[in-house]
């Protein structure tokens, strides 16, 4: 922690996914997000862009996380092999939970901000000039679909039987089957990629977006997809 600008009054463990997240408050009350990185999981590169797109979207009214620089004035430090990036933590309260049923009065009217500050982060980050060395990966048709998705073989997850193997590798054929016919009339860009309900907070008229570990070029309804689904 030394090596940001922050005199730290307290650390407390917020959460153990994809980083391990640590909820850091300082001597002046305001809090932030310490993220621990996954070894492998992404490299500095990937890391260093997603930090710089949420900078920008922060930058330009989309209420997400901003990237705290540390002393050095980068976005990322690495301890001891460990990448650490340090982001603000947003007051808010999540849309729902995944597999859940959503538990808010006003759908119609929360959907509608939702989409709202969804298409105004596609928006800005269609008009931003991107540096020569951003690098995240693609939900493209291969990336969803192909041989080596970015998640990797779905279809080979040894918890299946034969019978669901089956099941999504039809599945998995149809969608790409239907991405290639749609592909020129779909709008193609930067996403978040995942909008699960735990990543969409809420407060008052404000909707505002965490968790950008996956994010990455894609198709935008992508997004609006994982918010209804999940």
């Amino acid at each position: 922690m030394a090596r940001w600008p922050l005199e730290v009054a307290s650390c407390v463990l917020a959460a153990e996914r994809e980083n391990i997240v640590y909820r850091v408050q300082d001597a002046e009350g305001r809090a932030f997000a310490l993220r621990i990185h996954r070894a492998g999981y992404r490299s500095a590169a990937e890391i260093q862009s997603e930090l710089l797109w949420m900078a920008e979207l922060e930058k330009n009214g989309v209420s997400v996380p901003k990237p705290l620089a540390s002393r050095a004035g980068g976005y990322i430090e690495n301890c001891d092999g460990i990448l650490v990036s340090i982001l603000t933590w947003l007051p808010g309260r999540p849309l729902g939970e995944v597999s859940m049923p959503l538990q808010i009065d006003d759908r119609v009217g929360t959907f509608q901000l939702f989409g709202m500050a969804l298409a105004k982060l596609h928006a800005i980050s269609d008009r931003w000039t991107k540096p020569e060395s951003f690098v995240r990966p693609a939900w493209d048709i291969d990336g969803l679909t192909g041989p080596s998705p970015v998640w990797g073989p779905y279809w080979e997850n040894p918890a299946l039987c034969q019978s669901d193997r089956d099941i999504i590798v039809a599945a998995r054929d149809k969608a790409k089957r239907a991405l290639q016919e749609k592909a020129e009339e779909l709008d193609f860009g930067l996403i978040h990629a995942d909008v699960v309900r735990e990543n969409v907070l809420l407060e008052g008229d404000k909707v505002k977006f965490i968790d950008f570990d996956d994010c990455g070029y894609g198709f935008r309804l992508f997004d609006v997809a994982t918010a209804l689904l999940k």
